[in-house]
Protein backbone atom coordinates (compact mmCIF):
# COMPACT_ATOMS: atom_id res chain seq x y z
CA UNK A 1 0.00 0.00 0.00
CA UNK A 2 1.38 3.42 -0.96
CA UNK A 3 0.39 4.79 2.38
CA UNK A 4 3.88 2.78 3.73
CA UNK A 5 6.07 5.18 1.82
CA UNK A 6 7.53 6.72 5.26
CA UNK A 7 9.26 3.17 5.49
CA UNK A 8 10.78 3.26 2.42
CA UNK A 9 9.68 1.43 -0.90
CA UNK A 10 10.86 -1.85 -0.50
CA UNK A 11 10.52 -1.84 2.90
CA UNK A 12 6.39 -0.96 2.52
CA UNK A 13 5.97 -3.71 -0.10
CA UNK A 14 7.54 -6.65 2.57
CA UNK A 15 5.90 -4.74 5.25
CA UNK A 16 2.59 -4.84 3.35
CA UNK A 17 2.50 -8.86 3.45
CA UNK A 18 3.23 -8.92 6.98
CA UNK A 19 0.31 -6.35 7.95
CA UNK A 20 -3.54 -7.77 7.89
CA UNK A 21 -5.29 -5.91 5.11
CA UNK A 22 -8.17 -4.76 7.40
CA UNK A 23 -5.10 -2.89 9.82
CA UNK A 24 -3.97 -1.32 6.23
CA UNK A 25 -7.33 -0.52 5.70
CA UNK A 26 -7.79 1.44 8.77
CA UNK A 27 -5.11 3.25 8.57
CA UNK A 28 -5.80 4.35 5.30
CA UNK A 29 -9.12 5.17 6.22
CA UNK A 30 -8.03 7.21 9.10
CA UNK A 31 -5.57 9.12 7.16
CA UNK A 32 -8.01 10.18 4.54
CA UNK A 33 -9.97 11.10 7.80
CA UNK A 34 -7.40 13.21 9.18
CA UNK A 35 -6.29 14.86 6.25
CA UNK A 36 -10.25 16.05 5.34
CA UNK A 37 -10.75 17.76 8.91
CA UNK A 38 -8.85 20.62 7.75
CA UNK A 39 -6.26 20.14 10.83
CA UNK A 40 -9.24 19.66 13.54
CA UNK A 41 -8.38 15.99 13.43
CA UNK A 42 -5.47 13.85 14.41
CA UNK A 43 -5.29 10.23 13.74
CA UNK A 44 -2.57 7.62 14.94
CA UNK A 45 -2.38 4.33 14.39
CA UNK A 46 0.01 3.54 17.35
CA UNK A 47 2.06 0.33 17.62
CA UNK A 48 4.50 -0.74 20.12
CA UNK A 49 8.21 0.74 20.63
CA UNK A 50 9.38 -1.87 19.56
CA UNK A 51 8.04 -2.17 15.70
CA UNK A 52 7.60 1.84 15.81
CA UNK A 53 11.25 2.25 17.58
CA UNK A 54 9.72 4.55 19.94
CA UNK A 55 7.22 4.91 22.63
CA UNK A 56 3.66 5.29 22.27
CA UNK A 57 4.00 8.69 23.99
CA UNK A 58 6.13 10.00 21.76
CA UNK A 59 4.46 8.62 18.56
CA UNK A 60 1.14 10.62 19.90
CA UNK A 61 3.19 13.48 20.39
CA UNK A 62 5.08 13.77 16.83
CA UNK A 63 1.12 13.17 15.63
CA UNK A 64 0.10 16.29 16.94
CA UNK A 65 2.88 18.12 16.32
CA UNK A 66 2.96 17.38 12.85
Amino acid sequence: MSDLTWLGDRKARLTARHVPYRLREKDAIGKVWAASSDKRCVFLMATDAKTAGKPVSLQLRDAIES
